[in-house]
């Protein structure tokens, strides 16, 4: 082994790790925001900001703390939550399918043929297609839910350029953990229907 592939299994080690510890800071960060931004709104549960998908239902209901003015609010948490949960079982839906027709063809022993090749194709693509138009849909609502809880904890110029940033560099964690210590901008909010369940 010459040194040059050291560097590049060094550097792969390195990246990875970079990557993995900026991942779980991200979800820090994402999980103490609103973990004290629910605790300021006075809702239930404000540890579900550190659980997978329930925190996802906890940035919903902060964006329900923030209704457009005459107008009663979207249920932004289902919204949210099931487009999460629909989004990531079609993809995992698509990967397993994928993985389980490559694995028949050579568990079989046959030989992979240009025709496995384009039904692995189609198949892909008869997922893709609407797995990305549900996918797209659902960044839609979530960047809406984004611009309600910014907007709920900022003035209106700060909070469309943290959406800007999020949209572009994904920082929304970051402009969370930044907000927690906020005050709601709007009349104080309502009080929490799911206070007594969840």
């Amino acid at each position: 082994m010459d040194m040059a592939e050291v560097l590049m299994g060094l550097f792969m080690i390195v990246y990875y790790l970079v990557i993995i510890v900026f991942g779980v800071a991200m979800y820090v960060l994402s999980g103490l925001g609103l973990m004290k931004m629910a605790k300021t709104c006075g809702l239930a549960h404000p540890w579900m900001g550190f659980v997978p998908y329930a925190n996802t239902y906890l940035l919903g209901k902060l964006a329900e703390q923030n209704p457009t003015p005459g107008k009663k609010s979207w249920p932004w948490r289902h919204i949210a939550l099931i487009g999460q949960i629909v989004v990531t079982a079609l993809t995992l839906a698509m990967t397993f399918w994928m993985l389980g027709d490559v694995l028949a063809t050579v568990m079989s022993g046959a030989e992979f043929t240009e025709y496995d090749a384009l039904s692995l194709v189609g198949g892909t693509l008869a997922f893709a297609a609407p797995i990305s138009l549900l996918s797209t849909a659902y960044s839609v609502a979530v960047y809406i839910i984004y611009w309600k809880v910014f907007s709920l904890f900022a003035p209106r110029n700060t909070a469309v350029i943290f959406l800007v940033l999020t949209i572009l560099a994904g920082l929304a964690p970051i402009f969370l953990f930044i907000l927690r210590n906020k005050q709601p901008q709007n009349r104080p909010a309502p009080t929490d229907p799911d206070s007594q369940t969840w």
